[in-house]
């Protein structure tokens, strides 16, 4: 959802769930790295495997083979497929909500995305 958000300038989404991916138990490092469009160092191979995915898909339409066969064998293939559906449905929702300029509340503790 975060890497969604930050790849198609999204606020509304960034807004609605980066704190709770802090909540959750994301590293912030990852959360500012992912809002201020670094690279991510120190990622577990999944996690990596997942942003990966989830970039090349946004920026390509696509991903390479050597990211589908790593997806595969960190989530197996149901497990891809579900990303690339999550991937898909959050951009959809991305889409509406830039085209409708849906504005994001400000937020206690997240800085607002930089657009």
């Amino acid at each position: 959802m975060l890497t969604v958000a930050r790849d198609m300038d999204c606020a509304y989404i960034w807004y609605a769930h980066a704190a709770a991916a802090r909540e959750a138990g994301v590293r912030g490092e990852i959360v500012d790295g992912i809002r201020e469009k670094k690279a991510l160092g120190a990622l577990k191979p999944d996690e990596q495997t997942a942003v990966d995915f989830a970039r090349e898909l946004l920026r390509n339409r696509k991903v390479s083979q050597s990211t589908f066969d790593r997806a595969n064998a960190a989530f197996g293939q149901r497990g891809t497929m579900t990303l690339t559906t999550l991937v898909g449905g959050y951009a959809s929702l991305a889409y509406f909500m830039n085209a409708y300029e849906v504005e994001a509340p400000a937020h206690a503790t997240e800085r607002p995305l930089p657009l």
